[in-house]
């Protein structure tokens, strides 16, 4: 095992978050890595965004809610219903979310990293996991005190990334 890294604490605790659907407050994730001591891998649920979003029109105000204190803040709401409507009809403009474009998916685990980057030293890039018909389900995201943990959970991310490349 490689020294400790200085200014690290000398105890780190393990936390693996995997939430039913969007229960799973960003004060939580938040708090758990303000307080330094933990390494946490988050199965992020994209699916759950996308079930909370209607077809064909914005969530409601209270499930915009709901999704904001889930993702940590309003941004997600950029990457999935893009300024420019989907659907115009004349005097009626519905903004729609494309739940099979994959950058929607990519943008709500970007928008979560950018997050945790603000309270943890280290963050993994993601690994989306995918069902049979390859739409998106979660995303795996490490947020970590150490920066060797990232740089090893990346390594085994673009091991399965490659493998999916070559199918």
């Amino acid at each position: 095992f490689p020294a400790r890294v200085p200014n690290t604490p000398s105890k780190l605790g393990f936390v693996f978050l995997d939430p039913y659907g969007a229960e799973l407050e960003w004060s939580t994730v938040e708090a758990i890595g303000r307080a330094g001591t933990f390494d946490v891998l988050i199965n992020l649920s994209v699916m759950a965004v996308f079930r909370q979003s209607p077809k064909g029109r914005p969530p409601s105000p209270e499930i915009q809610d709901n999704i904001t204190k889930f993702m940590g803040g309003p941004e997600w709401y950029e990457k999935c219903y893009p300024d420019t409507p989907t659907l115009t009809l004349p005097g009626i403009s519905i903004d729609t979310i494309d739940k099979k474009r994959p950058d929607v998916a990519d943008g709500l685990a970007r928008c979560y990293i950018s997050r945790l980057k603000t309270c943890f030293r280290h963050v993994s890039s993601f690994y989306m996991m995918r069902n049979s018909k390859g739409s998106p389900l979660y995303a795996l995201i490490l947020a970590s005190q150490a920066e060797l943990a990232v740089k090893r959970i990346s390594e085994i991310f673009n091991k399965y990334k490659k493998k999916e490349l070559s199918h």
